[in-house]
């Protein structure tokens, strides 16, 4: 049997793991600290060099510097063509471990590349920049004679009103009116103008005349069918057509009232044939 002494004199690391030390040895020295710090060469496969980048940001980086680096590697005498290209991947890198080797100041190596490459942003440092280019963005505007919308922030000339936002709000008036007179319907314009804000007369009374005409098209659908839908959703729209149309509260309202108003089609097929005297 051999000597165990014999057979480790005798051993040689494989091919793939002394490019891969090599390459780790002369990483930090070719890239520079700061992308050693968030960049880890794991392995090397077909010619591809796999790297790990904590985000994507990083990865976008090392793939602009890509070029750079892979020529440095390769001028390295240990690594040379072994390696044409790099495989960037999302993935933790290990942080640097205190005392790891570093190439000697003369071994020989490309040229090393080190770019000024800033350390990814929180979301607190982010914010901070976003809030002061906004702010040199308002103050230029401002000189020129703009002024940002408060509601949007878009630039408009001064006096100027932002269609966008303008039309929004008059989309919400509209809606809250039309939760109004569903629920209230007899409140009026003043009992619906205390509620809704911005609120107008010849607004209302556009709303009004349009959800009228909207219930009576389902009411008439109803009546043509001969049926109801099962969530009974026609009796309410029913409710608050008579209200709407007759202005008078719920206690106010007499099933001959109702009767008059809907017809007595539309009536029987809501609540039944029955003497509503």
């Amino acid at each position: 049997m051999e000597p165990l002494s014999a057979a480790l004199r005798r051993w040689r690391p494989p091919t793939v793991a002394s490019l891969e030390h090599a390459v780790a040895a002369h990483w930090q020295v070719i890239v520079g600290a700061a992308i050693a710090a968030n960049a880890r060469p794991r392995e090397v496969s077909n010619g591809a060099l796999t790297v790990l980048v904590p985000s994507a940001a990083w990865r976008q980086e090392l793939a602009f510097h890509a070029p750079a680096i892979v020529a440095a590697l390769r001028a390295v005498p240990e690594i040379g063509a072994k390696v044409e290209r790099l495989r960037l991947r999302l993935g933790r890198p290990r942080p640097a471990r205190a005392g790891a080797p570093r190439a000697a100041a003369g071994a020989a190596r490309g040229p090393s590349v080190e770019p000024p490459v800033p350390r990814a942003p929180d979301s607190a440092v982010a914010l901070e920049r976003l809030r002061r280019r906004f702010a040199r963005i308002v103050q230029e505007e401002r000189r020129n004679g703009r002024e940002p919308c408060p509601d949007c922030g878009a630039f408009l000339a001064r006096g100027e009103q932002c269609k966008a936002c303008t039309r929004r709000r008059s989309e919400a008036i509209v809606r809250a009116t039309q939760r109004r007179l569903f629920e209230s319907p007899w409140i009026g314009y003043e009992g619906t103008a205390a509620l809704v804000p911005g609120l107008d007369f010849a607004l209302y009374a556009r709303v009004r005349a349009r959800t009228l005409e909207r219930w009576w098209r389902m009411l008439e659908r109803a009546r043509y069918r001969g049926t109801l839908s099962r969530d009974g959703r026609e009796q309410n729209v029913a409710q608050s057509y008579v209200a709407l149309k007759s202005g008078l509260t719920p206690e106010r309202l007499t099933p001959v009232i109702v009767r008059d108003i809907l017809g007595d089609k539309i009536y029987d097929l809501l609540w039944g044939v029955h003497d509503a005297r």
